[in-house]
């Protein structure tokens, strides 16, 4: 092959290289402009988000919020309000009470949440010989409900002595002082105002008798005879058996006399005494 042939096919293969290598450089400078393209975009449609304490349920107004209904959920930066709550300040709304109404996923403001004043101490609630006296509502029977701290209930008791099933009141007008529903596996009670000897009397009943309590309004301060035990027959003014009667009947054998003693219904007559 001449040398005039061997340039010619050079030159032809040269420019098919040429081409080629510029066909491919061409596609990697497009191939990088799209992608620093949509990186560019990307970056512009980022949003940053905050973390935000949100209601995790429609809540209305006058709720007490807590953590059970609230939740965190991640809000643009730039739409979080300025008195929104963030997660590590939910101490600052927990336990309040919610002013207006809140839907599910909407930010909880602070502003919106009224902080509740911390419950005052009991020993502070109480007077002059008052006690209070705290009964696990397990130990109460037909307590009504609900049941709420300044209610006025009577607290009586059930029990037997001498034969007799005997009820008798053991507090009148008791003052409920608070009302706790049980938490970390403690059971609810309620805690009462009373006298000492009231609060005596209860802790007494407690050991052998079963405690009724019934709901009274605060405005009446009448009640049972303090003290005065009775009975069914007796609370329905029904007369009571009189007890059995002990006579002394005498017995004659042939060389003595004898005296014995009997027991006898009341009202039977005794033979050989005039009625």
């Amino acid at each position: 092959m001449s040398l005039a042939r061997w340039m010619q096919l050079a030159r032809a293969f040269g420019g098919y290289l040429f081409a080629g290598v510029a066909g491919l450089i061409a596609a990697w400078a497009v191939r990088e402009h799209i992608q620093q393209r949509t990186l560019e975009l990307e970056a512009q449609g980022r949003v940053p988000m905050v973390s935000r304490v949100v209601a995790a349920a429609d809540l209305p107004a006058g709720a007490s919020l807590s953590v059970g209904q609230l939740a965190v959920r991640d809000v643009p930066a730039a739409w979080a309000p300025s008195d929104s709550v963030p997660p590590d300040a939910l101490e600052q709304v927990d336990g309040g009470m919610l002013v207006l109404p809140l839907k599910a996923g909407e930010p909880v403001l602070r502003h919106q949440v009224r902080l509740q004043a911390p419950p005052e101490p009991v020993a502070r609630q109480l007077g002059a010989g008052r006690r209070a006296l705290s009964l696990p509502l397990s130990e109460i029977r037909d307590l009504p409900q609900p049941v709420r701290p300044d209610d006025r209930i009577d607290l009586y008791v059930s029990f037997s002595h001498g034969g007799r099933q005997l009820t008798m009141p053991l507090l009148q007008a008791g003052k409920v002082l608070a009302v706790d529903a049980g938490t970390d596996g403690a059971p609810p009670s309620i805690t009462l105002e009373a006298s000492v000897s009231d609060a005596m009397k209860v802790v007494a009943a407690r050991q052998d008798g079963v405690l009724t309590a019934m709901l009274r309004p605060v405005q009446d301060s009448g009640g049972m005879e303090q003290g005065r035990a009775q009975d069914l027959p007796g609370m329905l003014g029904l007369r009571q058996p009189a007890p059995a009667r002990s006579r002394e009947i005498r017995i004659i054998y042939g060389d003595r006399l004898e005296g014995a003693s009997v027991s006898l219904p009341a009202g039977a007559d005794v033979p050989g005494e005039a009625p």
